[in-house]
């Protein structure tokens, strides 16, 4: 089924404007609400949802602030951080999509890289609001599970993370090479991760950490082959979290994605790939 172009804009209690998609899915079987990168606007996923909807899948996009159709930008007296993400943003989107689902099927949270990290703090803050979890290319940025150039770079920026946001305010991702323009606390509360390899974020309702020790829905945790950014060693960190359910770790070869493999490019192998996400997912046992 053709996706919907069209962005609709749901406001928080709060009265924080979130941008919304929906790709449906013809006699849907599941549905999935995606979460970006860090640094990434939500229509780049548009082949993703385009394919998991081939697959019956009916897919929500959630725009995140700062990027694409928010209305937010990071700026020195314009911040935002994981908690507000969390308990807020995400939080509003699921209030709002569940009603609208089909009736009688799973409703997974998913997301990709720092998207997942998001959807995997929520599993572990509100099980209750969801069926089940998907990461893609989702790894711990702790040097202990990374290996090589981009572990450095990471221990380095995180290093050099402090000096950075004092200087600017913000994070100007776009100027260093990493990310995009990011809130200052947001990338404080990536600096946790890094530094403790635990989302010990600030503010938060409850421990998430706790959380992901007690949820025993499905979660699916997705590798991407050539992915130095989530090395598979990374992306297990996240599913030995989950010590109370049945984890699922599926590889994404080359094969898979027709060759686009990849931190990024994955993406663009989801013509090939998209019935083995969605399988997961339909097949929840």
């Amino acid at each position: 089924m053709k996706a919907l172009d069209e962005f609709e804009v749901i406001e928080s209690s709060l009265g924080t404007q979130i941008p919304i998609a929906f790709y449906p899915a013809d006699k849907a079987k599941a549905t999935l609400l995606m979460l970006p990168a860090m640094g990434v606007r939500s229509s780049f996923y548009r082949r993703f949802e385009e394919h998991m909807s081939e697959n019956g899948i009916a897919v929500y996009l959630m725009e995140q602030r700062g990027h694409g159709r928010s209305p937010y930008r990071a700026a020195r007296q314009h911040d935002f951080a994981c908690v507000d993400y969390i308990e807020e943003d995400i939080k509003t989107a699921i209030s709002w999509i569940k009603p609208r689902c089909t009736p009688e099927t799973p409703f997974y949270l998913g997301g990709h890289s720092m998207g997942g990290h998001m959807a995997v703090s929520y599993a572990g803050l509100f099980p209750d609001d969801i069926d089940g979890l998907l990461t893609i290319a989702c790894g711990l940025p702790h040097p202990d599970v990374f290996d090589g150039k981009v572990g450095r770079r990471i221990t380095s920026l995180a290093r050099l993370l402090p000096f950075i946001l004092f200087l600017w305010g913000y994070f100007p991702g776009e100027r260093i090479g990493f990310a995009g323009r990011e809130f200052k606390s947001y990338m404080k509360d990536w600096l946790v991760m890094v530094q403790t390899g635990d989302y010990d974020f600030k503010n938060m309702s409850a421990n998430i950490e706790a959380g992901i020790r007690s949820f025993t829905k499905p979660v699916h945790i997705f590798s991407v082959e050539a992915d130095d950014f989530a090395p598979i060693k990374s992306v297990g960190a996240i599913g030995d979290k989950f010590v109370n359910a049945k984890v699922a770790r599926p590889h994404l070869t080359a094969e898979d994605l027709d060759g686009c493999i990849g931190h990024f490019d994955w993406v663009k192998g989801m013509k090939t790939a998209a019935p083995k996400v969605a399988a997961a997912l339909i097949n929840k046992k």
